[in-house]
């Protein structure tokens, strides 16, 4: 035995017989020498505490087996004495347990959930089950489940009303037909989260208890739903049921909707069945107030009219919203709409005008690399703030460290001679070849350094 073990147990020796605090046990349990862990522990077993529970939980995952033997040794003693609700609140350290790596835990989960299964515990397990989240309130919800089999429509009633939205999707995928539990699968048809309400419409298709007019009605409001995820679980359901969608969407188009949700639902279901009578409705959509509604008015158009939505996606480039700017600038990049360097050049002005300096660089990606560099000049002529000078001179250094000297050979008298006077009328341009680098590469083709004008 080392030195170490000898004064321990010396110690130990000394003050038997003496009540250790409270505090040191659970400090020691954490001591570098295992014997003293090993010690700590064994005491931890006959505090019937949280904090004592949690601790075990921890030392069996210790790297000296007999602290991991003591541990489950306490962690017995824990559960035999049926201490209910200290498992209940220590359920986040037991997941966290599971997570280790140093040996399997699963067995612990099992040693709990037949603790927690009992019919005796079942209104504790409830009402922890409430106010529990993630990983705690479905391990709860599952325990719910396997303690009455009897009393499982009710355990998916309080699972319809959770705050968490995976324990609501599990508890449909343990749904009972019961007259409550109808009530609860009804309610979320309208969930806040898409995967609840899609796996929803498919249950209340399939239970028995639904009538072919709930059925029907359920099935319209998806179809128009803003989900994407909705409307093509809507889509494949129309199509087993043989439901005329063309003909539903037909009627939509003809009806006054004004509501955004109804608006984006609407406007998804025309770009996927790619109605060629609505391009009136997506032109009206395209100029609505809402910022997402806008961006479904547009995806419609370019799948659906492509070869007229030139003018929409150019528009699009300089829309207030960066959701419609982003996405305009996602079917450019893409290729699936061509615009002109004059619309690229005007949406990075109107931008830029607007107090949109970001969504300007960003467009001007789209011009041919010296074009690009003669708009970016023009952008740094007209910044005059502190703010707003640096993103251009830092998208200037981009488009040097992206041209090197030997494409720089490649320009033509014409774009030289655009380029210059561009430098030329620049304020400051000593500050911005020392900024960008740009001296070394527009020496190359001899447009460094830059005439004065002559008075």
């Amino acid at each position: 035995m080392s030195n170490t073990g000898r004064e321990w147990l010396a110690r130990l020796l000394s003050k038997r017989g003496e009540e250790p605090p409270l505090e040191s046990v659970f400090q020691r349990s954490r001591d570098a020498n295992g014997f003293v862990r090993e010690k700590a522990v064994r005491e931890l077993g006959c505090l019937n505490t949280q904090e004592a529970f949690e601790a075990i939980l921890e030392r069996l995952n210790d790297w000296v087996p007999e602290v991991r033997v003591a541990a489950v040794a306490s962690l017995d003693r824990c559960l035999k004495s049926g201490g209910v609700p200290v498992v209940l609140a220590s359920l986040e350290a037991l997941f966290r347990l599971k997570r280790k790596r140093r040996g399997d835990h699963e067995w612990v989960l099992q040693r709990v959930s037949q603790l927690l299964e009992d019919p005796a515990v079942r209104e504790q397990v409830q009402a922890q089950f409430q106010t529990a989240r993630g990983d705690t309130a479905r391990f709860l919800f599952e325990r719910l489940c396997a303690s009455n089999a009897s009393a499982q429509a009710g355990t998916f009633v309080l699972a319809a009303k959770h705050r968490d939205f995976t324990v609501r999707r599990l508890g449909l995928i343990h749904f009972c037909p019961a007259v409550p539990a109808m009530e609860a699968l009804r309610s979320l048809l309208s969930d806040p989260n898409s995967s609840v309400r899609s796996l929803a419409l498919t249950i209340l298709f399939d239970a028995a208890d639904a009538s072919d007019l709930e059925r029907e009605n359920a099935l319209y409001r998806s179809l128009i739903d803003p989900s994407a995820s909705v409307r093509m679980v809507a889509l494949w359901l129309a199509r087993r049921e043989s439901v005329d969608v063309q003909a539903f969407l037909t009627a939509q188009l003809r009806s006054n909707r004004t509501s955004p949700a109804q608006l984006i639902g609407l406007l998804g279901l025309v770009a996927t069945l790619k109605d060629e009578e609505s391009f009136d409705f997506i032109a009206d959509a395209f100029t609505d107030s809402n910022a997402t509604v806008r961006a479904a008015a547009l995806h419609a158009w370019v799948v659906t009219f492509r070869a007229s939505a030139e003018q929409a996606v150019s528009t699009a480039l300089a829309d207030p919203s960066r959701k419609v700017a982003r996405l305009a600038r996602q079917f450019v990049a893409r290729g699936d709409i061509a615009l002109t360097r004059e619309q690229i050049v005007q949406a990075v002005d109107t931008n830029q005008s607007e107090g949109r300096l970001a969504a300007a660089l960003a467009t001007t990606q789209f011009l041919p690399r010296w074009d690009r560099l003669e708009v970016l000049l023009a952008c740094l002529a007209r910044s005059h703030s502190s703010t707003t000078q640096p993103l251009v001179e830092a998208a200037l250094e981009c488009w040097v460290r992206g041209t090197g000297n030997s494409y720089l050979q490649l320009i033509t008298d014409a774009q030289m001679t655009q380029i210059g006077a561009r430098i030329a009328g620049l304020p400051d341009r000593i500050a911005l070849a020392r900024i960008v680098g740009m001296s070394g590469a527009l020496e190359a083709v001899g447009l460094w350094p830059p005439k004065q004008n002559s008075k």
